[in-house]
């Protein structure tokens, strides 16, 4: 049940924002985002983000490895993950103006735990189908559509694929394998 509870466990959330809103011309900021034990941070952005300046996302701290930058080339702000234990964002607001109102983003992370727990549901589900049928009750599988619903990309696939591999088990338990005449 301790599996159950790093499903269930609610996404940790912290803003970033620029100091002013509107925005004003200030030297280049460089910070590290890097909450203790996190895996995958969501980065999502407010829909008031209008900037005539870049919003920079490395994987370090001289900014060699870039990551992504938003506005993107549309002057949209979508929303996209960083699968790393911590990032830098880098922002130059030398474009200012009184009607660009800047940037302001959410990150939502889960932790390590999270992730070793749906590895080991994984692993228990498709390796050894005669336990998982024992381990695997309603609480699980509400725990895994409450995850889904809340995950996004890469591990939102992951939990769909570990909730087919059960609902095919329990199908085939309960119904018996279909056989073609």
């Amino acid at each position: 049940h301790d599996c159950l509870r790093l499903l269930r466990e609610p996404l940790d959330d912290h803003v970033y924002e620029t100091p002013h809103h509107p925005y004003h011309p200030a030297p280049p900021l460089v910070q590290q985002i890097n909450i203790p034990g996190a895996s995958t941070y969501h980065v999502s952005f407010d829909p008031r983000c209008k900037t005539l300046d870049y919003l920079h996302f490395y994987t370090d701290k001289s900014q060699k490895v870039p990551i992504n930058k938003r506005p993107d080339s549309k002057g949209q702000w979508h929303p996209f993950t960083i699968k790393r234990n911590s990032f830098y964002i880098r922002f130059h607001s030398e474009n200012a103006s009184p009607s660009y109102w800047g940037y302001r983003f959410t990150v939502s992370v889960r932790s390590v735990a999270c992730e070793v727990a749906l590895e080991l549901l994984q692993a228990v589900i498709c390796s050894a189908p005669a336990l998982a049928s024992s381990v695997i009750d309603n609480n699980v599988f509400t725990s895994l559509v409450s995850a889904a619903h809340r995950e996004t990309g890469v591990k939102r696939r992951k939990i769909l694929g570990i909730l087919t591999a059960m609902l095919s088990r329990r199908s085939c338990l309960q119904y018996g394998r279909f056989h073609r005449p």
